[in-house]
């Protein structure tokens, strides 16, 4: 443990010696400009007395007219940018030494301690563009996703690590993977380091031309899934018919999107009825005003069991009065029916007149004499009594003979 914290300090005080070293350059660099600047001053002054010399290899001035005085001020300002081109490439091969002479950690715990002095330089000639680069790795392409897109990703990284096109060949090549990457096997070598002929093989194997009506088919077919949200079905749809109408102009290919983002919600044709009526301009008008109704939508469905009951004391006394007045009625229907029962039961009595007639007797079942000699045949009264009335148990008819 303490063996790295002396390795750790050691490079510390090391870096620190290189920082002090590259500061005190610098300081000899600003020197120089502040002289250079100071000279172009001296040279201004001169311009103004004719009398003077610009510079102690130049020519005396002449009156000879502006032509002389316009020639003696390139001739400086060319003298200036190169001595200017010169410090900017010292510069450069300064910081170029510094990091390749820069000493590699033996500790892996001084690792953050070497990265953080560790910026990656590139230096370029002075009439060119001089600037720290950081690399913007493109990400890879394995084809599942859109050709158009990734391309224009690849394009602008490209413009932002200053590629050429054959840079930007190798690097494209370099990027392809699973699906994409056996491309290259059918490309020509020579093929694969132009970057046009590239991109016109990927666009053949992932973007053929001739499948604008399976594209198109898509487009009449599609419909908004169930867990797929707004933006996404405009992007989805945005594609579907620039891939299906290649030729087409922006304006044209506008409407159809908006046609087809309407078709795509023909399950809710209020929403499309209020978007429709708003007059969206583009697609991206519509996707948010369809964003902004469904959440309208989702807020109000979401307060509705937060509504509170209102209490209203005339209907619930009208209420009570309707169950009261029904109650009554069943009681006066019930009274009816036992009247009516009552008047249809036959007298189960004999007249006193007629001894030696025959009739019917109603007897209950469990009042039946069953020592008596008469034969009859007993059968069910067939009409059901009332339920409140006596009358529940069966009934027998029973046919009477009068005995002399």
């Amino acid at each position: 443990m303490g063996r790295g914290n002396t390795d750790k300090s050691d490079f510390q005080q090391m870096v620190l010696n290189l920082l002090t070293k590259l500061s005190q350059e610098l300081d000899s660099k600003r020197r120089q400009m502040c002289e250079i600047s100071s000279n172009y001053e001296n040279i201004v002054s001169q311009f103004t007395n004719p009398s003077s010399r610009l510079h102690p290899t130049s020519p005396p001035v002449s009156n000879k007219g502006d032509e002389d005085f316009h020639s003696l001020v390139l001739q400086q300002f060319k003298v200036l940018s190169e001595e200017l081109g010169s410090y900017r490439n010292e510069l450069c091969d300064l910081k170029n030494s510094v990091q390749q002479n820069f000493p590699k950690p033996t500790d892996k715990n001084m690792d953050a301690d070497h990265s953080a002095f560790s910026p990656r330089v590139t230096s370029t000639p002075y009439n060119q563009r001089m600037c720290s680069v950081y690399y913007r790795k493109p990400q890879d392409y394995d084809g599942t996703s859109s050709l158009m897109d990734y391309k224009c990703h690849f394009e602008i990284c490209a413009h932002l690590n200053n590629w050429t096109s054959d840079e930007m060949a190798l690097h494209l090549a370099g990027s392809l993977k699973g699906r994409a990457q056996k491309v290259l096997s059918s490309m020509k070598v020579e093929d694969r380091k132009v970057y046009s002929k590239l991109i016109s093989a990927l666009e053949d194997r992932f973007l053929p031309p001739n499948q604008s009506q399976l594209y198109r088919a898509q487009l009449k077919a599609r419909k908004r899934q169930s867990n797929e949200s707004l933006p996404e079905l405009g992007e989805a749809v945005k594609r579907l018919v620039a891939m299906a109408y290649p030729s087409a102009d922006c304006d044209l290919l506008n409407i159809l999107s908006k046609d087809a983002f309407c078709d795509a919600l023909c399950d809710d044709r209020d929403m499309v009825w209020q978007i429709q009526r708003s007059r969206p301009s583009n697609l991206e008008e519509m996707v948010r005003l369809a964003v902004e109704l469904y959440a309208h939508r989702v807020a109000g469905e979401s307060n509705k069991g937060q509504l509170r009951g209102i209490d209203l004391p005339s209907q619930n006394r009208e209420l009570k009065d309707l169950k009261k007045l029904v109650e009554e009625m069943n009681k006066s229907l019930n009274t009816v029916q036992k009247q009516l029962m009552h008047t249809q039961q036959p007298d189960a009595s004999p007249s006193s007149g007629n001894r030696t007639g025959k009739g019917l007797e109603i007897r209950r079942h469990d009042n039946i004499n069953h020592n008596s000699k008469q034969q009859y045949t007993p059968r069910y009264y067939t009409q059901s009594p009332d339920k409140n009335n006596w009358h529940n148990a069966p009934f027998l008819v029973v046919p009477i003979v009068a005995i002399m």
